[in-house]
């Protein structure tokens, strides 16, 4: 495996590794070596106030960082990565490279959100948490006619605007 490759993997998996283990809303240890990596990464961390509101109005999930501080890290690490391919000359190896950065964010961003998850719901109470977890809007009886769901977090948004990129990870939004 190329220097750049092995670069990649290592980043990507500190990412997960560092922005899975803060705390959600800043403080702790976890979450300074967090923002550390974020500015190592040429990303600004969330403020204290925007942190508390991706955990409270985002997809539910145990702890971690907020998942578009981590798509965003990830993303700086293919765009550097990205950029350093180009200069390279180009073989089987490069080739390679370049599939997985094809892919990149978006299998970093699977695998984030499935450690952060919350435990899967019993069938006892699936019915209950689909009700307590999904946002009415309008209150009207075609208020959920205009959702989109985002492809990488899962989260319900309304379709008021021309806005395809959920506000909470980053993802696209269908």
């Amino acid at each position: 495996m190329s220097d750049l490759a092995t670069w990649v993997d290592e980043q990507v998996a500190r990412a997960l590794e560092v922005g899975s283990a803060c705390d959600p809303l800043g403080g702790p240890q976890a979450t300074r070596e967090w923002d550390a990596l974020m500015r190592e990464h040429g990303v600004a961390p969330l403020t204290p106030d925007e942190r508390k509101k991706h955990r409270d109005e985002g997809p539910k999930r145990r702890g971690g960082a907020p998942p578009i501080e981590v798509r965003l890290v990830v993303q700086s690490i293919h765009d550097r990565a990205h950029a350093a391919w180009h200069k390279m000359d180009i073989d089987d190896e490069e080739r390679r490279m370049s599939r997985r950065l094809s892919t990149l964010v978006e299998d970093a961003m699977r695998d984030y959100l499935a450690r952060v998850a919350p435990p899967a719901p019993t069938t006892a109470s699936i019915f209950a948490n689909a009700r307590a977890t999904t946002p009415n809007y309008g209150g009207s009886v075609n208020a959920g006619m205009n959702q989109m769901k985002c492809t990488s977090c899962g989260a319900p948004r309304k379709t008021d605007g021309d806005a395809l990129v959920c506000v909470y990870c980053g993802g696209t939004l269908r």
